[in-house]
Formats: C-alpha cells, structure tokens, sequence
C-alpha cells in the first residue's frame, strides 16, 4: 500500500476510484448523454425547417417560372398576330 500511494503521489499511477466518484460519474455522464440527445433532437427540428422553408422556396421559383414561361407564350402569340395584321 506504501508502494502504490508513492506511486499515485509521483504520478506514475492513478488513483483507485471510490464507489461514490464512480456512481458520480456515471451521473454526469448520463447527464451528458440526454443533453446530447437534447442538442441532436434540436438540429434535427432545425434541419427539418430548413428543408420545408428550401421545399417551401422551391415551389414559389416553379411558380414564377411557369408564370414567366405563360407570359412569354402569351407575348409570342401577341406579336404573331400582331404581325400577320
């Protein structure tokens, strides 16, 4: 025993872990893992908006394509029968 705490006081050994600091950091680390999954649940949600705002801007750009596409259809058949009077 006299070997093993002049071995921990050089550093050259760790210490033993008290059952207490055991269950201790068992705790903690628990504590972590949920607040883990609390971050990856909140970038999940994040992520989720972003691809319904992006699906969401996606559909307005077909939109206004279809439209501009409409309006030059509708400009050619002007000019056609403007140009056949």
């Amino acid at each position: 025993m006299i070997l093993r705490d002049f071995l921990e006081s050089m550093g050259f050994l760790k210490p033993k872990l008290k059952k207490e600091d055991h269950y201790n950091l068992q705790d903690k680390t628990s504590a972590l893992e949920e607040e883990h999954r609390k971050a990856l649940r909140e970038v999940e949600t994040a992520l989720n908006h972003q691809r319904a705002a992006s699906q969401h801007v996606s559909g307005i750009a077909q939109k206004q394509a279809d439209d501009a596409e409409q309006a030059l259809k509708t400009l050619r058949g002007i000019l056609r029968r403007s140009l056949e009077s």
